[in-house]
């Protein structure tokens, strides 16, 4: 499955050229929820459009993503940008999360259910996460991503356990797509 992963998204980038895109409208939309000069984990960012765009308002970014030429194009944008954002190769699927701790964790159109129960280690106390992805109402007008690929309806706010919403909504956005859309903090250790 991950050179088939890595294969096709490979490919994507390849075809789509260097052109930097536009960060994503839920990320734009809860930017001031996040931790101002975060360190953020921005998890399968691709060629990082969301990673630039934070890292442009002062956040040290780390970006995982299984595709090279994805990173290799957010790593290239960020440098003609004067930004400092690391990349990893990294198959989440087979290998988790990198070890350490982030002020904020970034997920934008990314669905790996186990992954779910490890964010509360991946996040500081106080954190956020921040997850954006369509859910299975998103194939009433659009055949893709295929029902595997979708949340149920509620199901993100089940599965992201020590972590306290802030903002959550699911329904038809700006771009046409059915969401589920998350800001939540990492609940604080009390005594």
């Amino acid at each position: 499955m991950a050179v088939r992963d890595r294969t096709k998204w490979n490919t994507i980038y390849e075809r789509r050229g260097p052109e930097r895109q536009a960060p994503s409208r839920f990320l734009t939309s809860v930017v001031d929820l996040l931790p101002p000069h975060a360190r953020v984990l921005d998890v399968a960012g691709g060629a990082g459009r969301n990673a630039l765009f934070l890292a442009e308002r002062g956040a040290s970014l780390t970006v995982l993503d299984i595709a090279e030429r994805g990173l290799e194009r957010a790593a290239d944008a960020a440098r003609a940008a004067g930004l400092r954002v690391d990349v990893e190769v990294r198959d989440i699927d087979e290998r988790g999360l990198p070890p350490g701790s982030w002020d904020a964790v970034l997920i934008v159109d990314f669905l790996l259910r186990p992954l779910f129960a490890s964010l509360a280690r991946a996040v500081v106390p106080g954190g956020v996460l921040a997850v954006a992805h369509p859910t299975e109402r998103n194939l009433r007008h659009h055949a893709k991503p295929s029902c595997r690929y979708l949340l149920h309806p509620g199901e993100l706010l089940s599965c992201i356990p020590g972590f306290e919403p802030v903002l959550y909504r699911e329904g038809w956005c700006e771009s046409g797509r059915h969401e589920a859309r998350l800001v939540a903090r990492r609940e604080t250790v009390r005594h």
